[in-house]
């Protein structure tokens, strides 16, 4: 009897054995198969962010190509790249009149006061005619939804502020800081 015993224990630990080495099996291509799922869910975030950044980098100026005769602001002294500028941002021969005029639409659709008529006018010039109506409509567009919250989220930015967080996201960093250092030395020039 011990014998059949043991061959019964022995059996049995087989198929514990063989029932181990299964829900090992079947843990393995679980975590296989969790695993692929995380890398297609970070893929999809890293192609999200892909867009976002592709979006981003359609509204930013992209500095002009220069060669190295020109001089410090890619001008070669005939004139002719700065009125290819001017026509493709929207703007006449000198764009005063016309970046003031669209600087006061842009002050009064917003509800600015008039003390921001000269930061308004130094985006439009920066960003051109065409963008500054763009980003215009976008922030009217938003302020009729919902609004824009502020970066903490803790209250809806003014439309002004709309308005300048998305010039923020269209220009480069050191044009931003640019425009409100002139902002700051109209100020005190004012005051």
């Amino acid at each position: 009897m011990e014998h059949s015993l043991c061959s019964i224990d022995a059996s049995h630990a087989g198929a514990r054995d063989l029932y181990y080495d299964r829900r090992d099996e079947m843990t393995e291509a679980r975590d296989r198969a969790r695993e692929r799922s995380r890398e297609r869910a970070r893929e999809r975030s890293r192609g999200r962010e892909r867009d976002r950044e592709r979006s981003r980098d359609r509204g930013r100026r992209r500095p002009a190509m220069r060669d190295a005769t020109n001089d410090a602001r890619g001008r070669d002294g005939d004139g002719d790249d700065v009125a290819a500028t001017n026509d493709a941002r929207g703007r006449d021969g000198d764009g005063d009149d016309v970046a003031a005029a669209l600087a006061a639409r842009c002050r009064a659709a917003l509800g600015e006061p008039r003390e921001k008529l000269g930061l308004l006018r130094d985006v439009v010039e920066l960003v051109g005619c065409l963008k500054a109506k763009a980003l215009l409509e976008r922030t009217l567009f938003r302020e009729r939804g919902a609004g824009t919250a502020t970066a903490d989220g803790s209250r809806r930015r003014t439309p002004g502020g709309a308005f300048m967080a998305l010039v923020k996201d269209a220009v480069a960093p050191a044009d931003y800081r640019a425009l409100y250092a002139s902002e700051a030395r109209r100020r005190r020039r004012d005051a």
